[in-house]
């Protein structure tokens, strides 16, 4: 028997008896097949700014709600307690924008904690946060702006250092382009230091969305494809019609996809175990490119394995399945089939696990159209804060801002780039020298905030 494939009937216990196992050459997503886990945003996107607050300096991530005490040695007053507490109750660091504060966003006090440090650390990884010195540095300011944060700061617990544990590994697709996407934001949002406080939670529960939709969107591909798959939004309160391409290019696409997501996850994870290099991670539109350097051995490896693996299953599962494979497309699609067949529970898992995708959409990125169906969405206020991080303090031609949304995976179709037009007007950032979006320039937030 090969290495690889002896190496991977180990994993997954074929001496005593088959365990579906997942992750096994490397988390794809911060997603759970257990639900108690999963993120639910029961607390919205506060938890995971903490998780991303602590690491990056240095603290321990698991965070309760005791960290703020109402208690302080520069209060000597005669005022009602009550009105004390009010004015320093354990929410204020929800409340108010500090960099110091952000550290103590606590974690929920459910098992839900365990998906919101998964789905922290997935951002630091993926956006290469602790390598950003600006992001840093905007989460380590220590020194209280003012008394009431001086006030504030004193009743604050001594945070934990952080513990010494194996990190987990992510697997990036395109890592590079949100890294570099993200940094850049990052630099024009922190031009004004408030309203990057303001908004830093809604910037990286975007990208968190955008990067989840944009790997669904593609995980299955066996085609190289440009670096954004083209995903159509409209706008909150839009009215739209079937024939919108928010409607036939959008949500309905992705969630097809992620019905099938813990299957496509799990073939990428077994053909990575069957690769003879460990040092890299392969997509399938690499793997089933004319030039994948390991095609040869990939193909040796699954015609072994793939009828040792339809032993552990049931009958039914690998009726009717031909073994014997023309070319490495068909023994890859051979696997995609008895991992999608089996009969373990696997459906109910599936839907457990795709279910991560639901709970970020429904975070203001989808919206029910009655009979239509859901539709992506983007409500103004995540509009102008995307184009505030594209322009910044400067201006810049409309075409080019649409562009930008676009890299960032945001399409919009004619008639709901009219109402975002409108909705830069309404905003008072829209300079047009003619009707021809060559000639109006978009000016962001900051601009009208100088």
């Amino acid at each position: 028997m090969n290495e690889q494939v002896k190496a991977l009937c180990t994993t997954l216990h074929f001496e005593t008896k088959f365990k579906a196992t997942h992750d096994f050459a490397g988390y794809i997503l911060p997603f759970f097949t257990r639900n108690p886990e999963r993120v639910k945003f029961t607390n919205g996107f506060t938890p995971m700014v903490g998780v991303i607050a602590r690491a990056v300096n240095g603290k321990n991530v698991d965070l309760n709600q005791s960290a703020l005490t109402a208690k302080s040695t520069l209060i000597d007053t005669d005022v009602d307690q009550q009105v004390v507490d009010q004015l320093f109750s354990p929410d204020i660091y929800r409340e108010m924008p500090s960099s110091k504060l952000l550290q103590y966003l606590p974690l929920s006090e459910s098992k839900e904690r365990t998906g919101e440090i998964r789905l922290g650390e997935f951002l630091i990884e993926l956006l290469r946060l602790k390598e950003n010195q600006t992001f840093v540095a905007s989460f380590s300011g220590t020194q209280p702006a003012n008394l009431y944060e001086r006030v504030v700061f004193e009743g604050l617990k001594a945070t934990e250092s952080a513990k010494q544990q194996a990190p987990r590994h992510f697997e990036f697709y395109n890592q590079g382009y949100y890294e570099d996407l993200f940094r850049q934001d990052v630099q024009r949002l922190i031009q004004d230091k408030g309203y990057f406080y303001d908004h830093i939670s809604e910037l990286l529960k975007f990208y968190y969305f955008t990067y989840v939709t944009q790997t669904i969107a593609r995980v299955s591909d066996s085609k190289a494809r440009q670096t954004i798959t083209p995903l159509y939004f409209a706008l909150e309160n839009e009215s739209i019609s079937r024939s919108r391409q928010a409607v036939k290019t959008g949500y309905s696409m992705v969630y097809q996809h992620g019905q099938d997501l813990l299957t496509d996850v799990d073939v990428l994870n077994y053909l990575n175990a069957l690769i003879p290099d460990t040092k890299h991670f392969y997509w399938k539109n690499q793997i089933l490119s004319p030039d994948f350097a390991y095609s040869h051995a990939l193909y040796a490896n699954l015609a072994e394995f793939l009828p040792i693996f339809s032993q552990q299953l049931d009958a039914a599962v690998t009726a009717g399945i031909d073994f014997e494979f023309p070319d490495l497309s068909a023994a890859v699609k051979c696997l995609w089939t008895l991992l999608a067949k089996r009969s373990d529970g696997s459906r109910e898992t599936s839907s457990r696990y795709a279910k991560s995708f639901e709970e970020i959409a429904q975070q203001g990125f989808v919206r029910q159209h009655g009979r239509l169906g859901r539709t992506f969405s983007l409500n103004k206020h995540t509009v102008l804060m995307l184009t505030t991080a594209i322009v910044g303090q400067d201006k810049m031609p409309l075409n080019a801002v649409f562009k930008a949304l676009q890299e960032r995976g945001v399409y919009f179709d004619r008639m709901t780039r009219d109402q975002v037009i409108a909705l830069y007007e309404q905003a008072n950032i829209l300079e047009k020298l003619s009707d021809s979006g060559d000639a109006q320039y978009v000016r962001g937030i900051l601009w009208v905030l100088m």
